[in-house]
């Protein structure tokens, strides 16, 4: 039993979750983690899966099978090879087991899914992308599968920028002004980009991901803990192109361009959207600057995407923030 801040929340857990950082002042406790018995909840969602015709089977072979009850109250999630979680007003993770498996197998469905429908609940936005830090200013760079996110964020780590979170960012408003908050210290590679960069194994964490075989990197010593003033968001594409390309988005595009890179856009739309949250996207598509960048489908062009966007950062300082 522990106290640890995860996307920018005092969280105590009666779960360990390693990859967080762990705290030990008194700080008040905003959302907590505890193990519960759900026997009727899980009974009933035993009962409906007996009724789906087809349950998936991942990688290893086991039964894949999720069933999610989405509401701002409470929700439910059933992941049939992990166990039943209840999530309740923003404040409450509730956790029945139903299989043996690793603590950070256990540890990413907390903080990937359960905690995002926690926030939801509390109405923050949380955007999809890779949070770096550079020169006291925040860029995210958002995209889908397979854009190339990780590849751009290693060679930025590589030349200046610094950790501030792998996959999710909370955007915080203060005073009218947003701020990005990471999610936990925790990098997410793909196997190809370990085998790429030689980064030993037994440094890393496997974290099975839906039959992609993915790992996890601690940068608990080099991630900027504390909150970043949002200034860029680059959503990364691949395309039919001859060189990589960056064009700057104006206007009301900003606007859906944010909503476009929220994380778990699905769970947005299913617990529904408050005019508080909607206040957060437009204040952000207002103070971001927003690119979308496009590279070519073939060829190594990670270093040109990389000058680009030093060049826009670079360009943003001295301005008045």
């Amino acid at each position: 039993m522990a106290k640890y801040k995860i996307y920018g929340l005092n969280v105590y857990s009666e779960i360990e979750l390693p990859s967080t950082f762990q705290l030990s002042d008194d700080s008040e406790t905003e959302a907590e983690i505890v193990r519960a018995d759900l026997t009727e909840e899980y009974g009933k969602a035993e009962a409906y899966k007996e009724t789906q015709v087809q349950v998936s089977v991942d990688k290893e072979g086991k039964q894949a099978w999720m069933m999610q009850k989405l509401a701002r109250e409470c929700s439910l999630l059933y992941v049939f090879s992990v166990g039943l979680f209840r999530i309740t007003r923003g404040r409450k993770i509730e956790y029945h087991k139903t299989a043996e498996l690793d603590i950070y197998q256990l540890e990413q469905w907390i903080l990937n899914m359960c905690m995002t429908i926690l926030l939801i609940q509390r109405e923050k936005i949380v955007l999809h992308g890779s949070g770096l830090e550079y020169k006291n200013k925040l860029l995210i760079i958002s995209g889908e599968s397979g854009s190339g996110k990780s590849t751009l964020t290693d060679a930025l780590l590589q030349h200046g920028f610094s950790f501030v979170s792998d996959d999710a960012v909370v955007m915080e408003e203060e005073n009218g002004v947003i701020y990005g908050i990471g999610a936990y210290p925790l990098r997410r590679l793909c196997e190809d980009v370990v085998k790429k960069q030689g980064i030993s194994k037994a440094q890393l964490i496997r974290i099975p991901d839906g039959g992609r075989e993915k790992y996890g990197l601690c940068m608990k010593d080099s991630c900027m803990e504390e909150r970043v003033l949002a200034h860029v968001l680059v959503i990364l594409q691949a395309g039919t192109v001859s060189e990589v390309c960056a064009e700057e988005i104006m206007g009301g595009e900003k606007l859906n361009l944010v909503t476009e890179s929220l994380y778990k856009k699905t769970s947005y739309k299913r617990m529904g959207f408050t005019p508080e949250m909607m206040t957060i996207c437009l204040q952000a598509a207002k103070q971001l600057r927003i690119f979308r960048m496009v590279r070519p489908t073939e060829g190594m062009t990670t270093d040109r995407q990389r000058e680009l966007i030093v060049r826009i950062m670079e360009d943003l300082n001295g301005k008045p923030d």
